[in-house]
């Protein structure tokens, strides 16, 4: 999702506050040194004193003049630099307490590197769309990959369509989705996530869509019914006008990093949510951008609730992942 001008001018904006703010704390913090250590701003003083008395000679100086001063003065900058380091560990301060505060060191809170944009700022704007676009946003909040626990899955059943417990399962698909939360250019893939209630499915999605958004990537995160009822709205309200400026975009859904599509086979499948479902699948596939779906269907029954085109793009491009176990709520 690209970003609008306001959206711009409000990740600067935040900008503007975390430099406020930095120099705030930089004030307050040479002024408790010149409260503590009187000699450092005598020092600063002076360099101050120097480089504005060569200001006012340099018009008159021929330029080996000016040089010859202008490396004298670089010297001794120098030599007090080194005294004032000395004089703030002696007052028990970090020697580079005094030193220009930047949150972001990498941009020095600009935004941009080389004129390319920082990954602080891709961090700003998702954490700020993450804010003001909650409509899409329907992870669960608190899911985090660290709360992931092994133990709440069997180590001793068998599924027979997967040849595995339901630990190794579960263990299976948390690696596949922490990786691509690790290193989402390398390891993004589609997945089709199917189980029973309970299995962790809407966990293991919330927990990669959470941190994928904190690294600075755009994720919409819908319920099936959500996921249709935008489309519903975008196709047969639009004619509506005092409804239109409240009908959510269906763009997001298109252009995101990532599409999480949560509980699918919940909605009433019909000729109109079989088409925008193919239309959002093929267009994503084709711009090679990652979905995951969650559903209680088995690969059989999503044949059987939808038509022959999704089925065929889900086989093709997505791997399926199995959840087994026990409703794992009832155990907490």
């Amino acid at each position: 999702m690209g970003l609008t001008n306001s959206d711009y001018e409000a990740v600067m904006r935040e900008y503007d506050s975390i430099r406020y703010e930095n120099a705030e704390l930089l004030h307050n913090r040479t002024k408790e040194v010149y409260d503590k250590i009187p000699e450092i701003k005598e020092l600063e003083d002076e360099v101050i004193t120097d480089f504005s008395n060569l200001a006012k000679e340099a018009l008159f100086l021929s330029n080996e003049s000016y040089a010859s001063s202008k490396e004298e003065l670089d010297k001794k900058v120098a030599r007090l630099a080194k005294k004032k380091e000395e004089l703030l560990i002696a007052g028990g301060f970090d020697k580079t307490y005094l030193n220009q505060i930047y949150t972001c060191p990498l941009c020095k809170d600009t935004g941009f590197v080389d004129g390319v944009k920082c990954d602080c700022f891709k961090a700003i704007s998702a954490r700020l769309a993450h804010t003001r676009q909650s409509i899409y946003l329907m992870a669960d909040e608190s899911a985090d990959f660290k709360n992931f626990r092994a133990d709440y899955y069997s180590p001793d059943d068998y599924d027979s369509d997967t040849e595995a417990s339901s630990r190794e399962n579960a263990l299976t698909a948390y690696a596949l989705l922490k990786a691509m939360a690790d290193d989402y250019d390398s390891c993004s893939r589609n997945f089709v996530i199917y189980g029973g209630v309970g299995v962790g499915k809407t966990f293991l999605t919330s927990a990669l869509a959470n941190s994928l958004i904190q690294s600075g990537h755009s994720v919409v995160f819908l319920t099936a019914y959500r996921f249709f009822n935008i489309f519903e709205k975008n196709t047969f309200r639009r004619g509506d006008a005092d409804d239109v400026e409240k009908i959510p975009e269906v763009e997001p859904i298109f252009d995101c990093d990532l599409l999480v599509l949560d509980d699918m086979g919940t909605e009433l499948a019909n000729t109109f949510t079989n088409s925008k479902l193919f239309d959002c699948l093929n267009e994503r596939i084709l711009s090679n951008k990652p979905t995951i779906i969650s559903s209680n269907l088995s690969p059989a029954h999503i044949k059987a609730n939808y038509s022959d085109r999704v089925f065929s793009r889900l086989i093709k491009h997505y791997k399926f992942l199995k959840l087994t176990g026990a409703d794992i709520r009832m155990a907490l």
